[in-house]
């Protein structure tokens, strides 16, 4: 949220401006950017059983460039034994507008996160001690990985006329670990979505 500076919402049918999948609405989440001159936003906090959490946005422009620069990071050891998560954000954005008619931009990011999973209890050991972990699941957790880059070329053809096009490659490695006394069940996925959307306006 910290990285958020306004959300748009488009209600009904938007397929025109914003591609096929635009048939009932749009939710736009537009993050901050580069403004004249120099901005840096910090937060941090604090709290109960080893809360942290804090994130950082350094942005400006000079002439036709823009940069920012966002970084995000939170951890808990929670309420629950063996309930740890923490998350690492960060993201980078470079534009370079051309004259009046034109803008290219590239844009980059990774994000972290890794859950232990504490599992389930029963009344019994609720009862008993309702901060453990369940019996046999020392091992389980989930971690994600995501990488992106993407790039931007808007073009002002004539007056009224704009196309745009966004190349993109992201990449997301997901590993898990699901087990109790009786069985095991480990997971381990990679994706990689590379593509290119067109809008003509």
């Amino acid at each position: 949220l910290d990285h958020v500076e306004r959300i748009e919402v488009v209600r009904g049918p938007a397929s025109a401006a914003y591609g096929d999948h635009a048939m009932a609405g749009v939710i736009h989440i537009i993050t901050r950017s580069g403004e004249d001159g120099l901005r840096a936003i910090a937060r941090g906090e604090t709290g109960t059983y080893d809360t942290d959490a804090g994130s950082l946005f350094v942005g400006g422009s000079e002439g036709p460039v823009s940069a920012s620069l966002f970084i995000d990071g939170d951890k808990t050891h929670a309420f629950r034994d063996r309930a740890t998560f923490r998350s690492h954000d960060a993201e980078a954005k470079l534009q370079f507008r051309i004259g009046d008619r034109a803008t290219i931009g590239l844009t980059g990011g990774y994000t972290s996160q890794v859950r232990q999973r504490p599992g389930v209890l029963t009344k019994e050991e609720m009862a008993e001690d309702r901060r453990q972990e369940q019996p046999g699941s020392e091992d389980n957790f989930s971690k994600v990985r995501r990488r992106f880059l993407q790039g931007s070329i808007d073009v002002a053809l004539a007056e009224g006329v704009s196309v745009k096009l966004v190349p993109y490659y992201h990449h997301r490695r997901d590993r898990s670990e699901l087990s109790d006394p009786t069985y095991e069940l480990p997971s381990t996925e990679d994706t990689d979505v590379p593509g290119l959307t067109s809008q003509v306006q």
